[in-house]
């Protein structure tokens, strides 16, 4: 069982590093905050502090980007290729098939936004004349993040036929996410019962954005982390195992 996850894991996230969409986020990230640089100079307020800010926020925004991409068109490319067929001829469960498909996911996404960060920390240090390593505490939490889009994509993936539909699906449930206090102060001031059926479902991705808190010295510490983690893993492997239940994936026994 974990053999066949793992070859799975393999082939994704070995297909998803040799793709031009992973070297193209990299460049993307790196001309942004070398385009920003002359604008961040002529703020009123610390440079440094906004090429860091939006620095994380490009890489955050990108990271997610490549996962919605790659994610909501897996499946079809895996029929379009006729790789699909080859998996089928071995004893693959469905759920392995799809656990592997969100292992290699966050991996490819998360190497990417380890990069990036790291880039964006070197770049912000030489100008600043030391790097600063706080903004590594970003990493956990933008691993947390980056393992519930991918979940939700493959969730959709296993329901919505058009990779663009599930993309779209994907972004709508992240902006939500993302607006989750605004969510909840709407949904206690509402009365209709549907609205607090669905809150609990939508994942709280406000929760998990440190990077503001970071600037004033707003340590998280390490069991905030290891949650924030935690969360963001169990609740993908929460969609995964759903995603796994549907009908969608009616080819894979």
């Amino acid at each position: 069982m974990r053999g066949r996850i793992a070859a799975i894991w393999g082939l994704t996230f070995r297909e998803a590093l040799r793709s031009r969409l992973f070297s193209l986020a990299i460049g993307f990230v790196g001309c942004l905050v070398l385009m920003v640089t002359p604008y961040a100079h002529a703020t009123l307020g610390d440079p440094i502090a906004v090429i860091k800010h939006l620095g994380l926020a490009a890489a955050s925004l990108v990271s997610i980007t490549v996962v919605m991409v790659a994610g909501s068109t897996f499946l079809q490319k895996e029929f379009t290729r006729k790789t699909i067929y080859l998996l089928l001829a071995r004893p693959l469960r469905r759920w392995e098939f799809l656990a592997g498909k969100f292992l290699g996911l966050t991996s490819v996404a998360t190497t990417l936004y380890g990069l990036m960060v790291v880039a964006v920390i070197g770049y912000a240090g030489l100008l600043e004349g030391r790097p600063d390593w706080r903004l590594l505490w970003v990493v956990p939490y933008g691993i947390s993040e980056l393992a519930i889009v991918s979940a939700i994509t493959i969730l959709f993936s296993a329901i919505v036929v058009t990779p663009v539909l599930n993309g779209m699906f994907a972004f709508g449930i992240w902006i939500v996410g993302r607006s989750h206090p605004w969510l909840t102060t709407t949904v206690e001031s509402s009365s209709l019962p549907i609205l607090r059926f669905i809150l609990p479902i939508i994942p709280d991705l406000s929760a998990l954005q440190v990077a503001d808190g970071l600037m004033y010295d707003e340590i998280p510490g390490v069991i905030h982390a290891a949650a924030g983690l935690g969360y963001g893993i169990t609740f993908g492997l929460g969609l995964v195992m759903l995603a796994a239940t549907l009908r969608g994936l009616a080819d894979i026994p």
